[in-house]
């Protein structure tokens, strides 16, 4: 079972790789973190495009999910301390260990560091985190000037580009939704039981399209409608049925683990706010000069749940205030995924390839 050390504790992540491509010593490298529920499983779409687009894949299970190292109750008990310094420092050590791993695949399986050929950026590593592992790329970048000398060494000769996959707002920004908005985890109404059932498929509804991230409004985010329930025409799209209903039960068995969901990611998403909202801010809007030849990509799709949309309304805009501040920022370009929902790597793999092999 391949697995990588990420600490001396003898902390382990789980990972897949679909291996370099045939003959190709200019290939990038991308490594690819799942969000709360779902493990590495759900990115099994895009490896068939993999190696005809020069891409190596490695689709890594996050903390207590299959095959990769539970928390310890410690580690569990500083998440739920209500303490800032304590919660700060327990996402710090997560984020470095996300580093680790990126060093250890680096230099165990010898990948071609990045390199520029006719001006083009070649070979290297992106890190792509999707839903709530964006938490683990900001603080990754919060706190990489703090990595060991040769973890940061190995970043800045592999590492070019990190992929903000479809954020959410809480655990990436550390804000809250406007009044109002719904979302499952949030429904009181519901037992703990109820709201996961729900949320395993509400999360890969379609609703109403939003078609520019300054039209992300409490307003309309409010109004949208899922698009399979009718939308605002009013007339079902069953090519909008949300991505889990079109699954067997057998493939939605083995793209998730709700023990993992109970036993930790939402402990994790109680961290709170001002955790995430500082690491939010220093990772993108006071790097301090830390890896400056990394670029950020911030990749949002217009049909998933206002969660997302909103995270992407709230970046756009905390951007712009920090371009007139003074401070260092990193420069993240936006990319729209055009009629995709939370789960386009499943639904529309080539679109999220032709992101990947385009811009990173």
């Amino acid at each position: 079972m391949p697995e990588a050390p990420v600490d001396e504790n003898g902390t382990v992540l789980y990972f897949e790789d679909s291996g370099a491509p045939s003959g190709s010593s200019t290939y990038l490298t991308v490594v690819l973190l799942h969000g709360l529920l779902f493990h590495g499983a759900i990115f099994q779409n895009l490896v068939p495009h993999a190696a005809s687009n020069n891409l190596r894949l490695v689709r890594v299970n996050m903390r207590d999910y299959p095959g990769s190292s539970g928390f310890s109750q410690e580690e569990l008990d500083a998440l739920t301390s209500g303490n800032l310094e304590k919660q700060a420092e327990a996402m710090k050590v997560q984020g470095q260990q996300i580093a680790a791993f990126l060093r250890h695949f680096a230099v165990t399986y010898d990948i071609p560091p990045t390199a520029q050929v006719d001006g083009k950026a070649v070979g290297g590593m992106a890190l792509l985190t999707w839903s709530m592992s964006n938490n683990l790329a900001i603080s990754l970048l919060a706190h990489a000037g703090s990595l060991a000398p040769e973890t940061h060494d190995a970043l800045a000769k592999y590492l070019r580009t990190v992929i903000l996959f479809d954020p959410v707002a809480g655990s990436t920004c550390g804000v809250g939704l406007p009044q109002g908005a719904y979302h499952p985890f949030r429904d009181t109404s519901l037992s703990m039981e109820e709201r996961v059932a729900l949320a395993e498929v509400w999360l890969s509804y379609y609703f109403t399209p939003v078609h520019d991230l300054a039209d992300a409004t409490p307003e309309r985010l409010n109004a949208r409608t899922p698009l399979h329930e009718g939308g605002p025409a009013g007339q079902a799209d069953p090519a909008k049925t949300p991505t889990l209903l079109r699954m067997t039960s057998e493939q939605r068995e083995a793209v998730k683990d709700s023990g993992a969901l109970l036993r930790s990611s939402l402990t994790i998403l109680r961290v709170t706010p001002a955790v995430f909202r500082a690491n939010f801010e220093r990772a993108l809007f006071d790097t301090r000069g830390v890896l400056p030849g990394l670029r950020v990509i911030y990749a949002w799709c217009d049909e998933t749940m206002s969660d997302a949309l909103y995270a992407g309304r709230f970046t756009t805009d905390r951007l712009r205030e920090a371009q007139s501040e003074g401070t260092q920022i990193r420069e993240i370009e936006f990319h729209k995924l055009e009629g995709c929902n939370h789960f386009p790597h499943w639904d529309h793999p080539e679109k999220v390839i032709n992101l990947i092999s385009s811009r990173a």
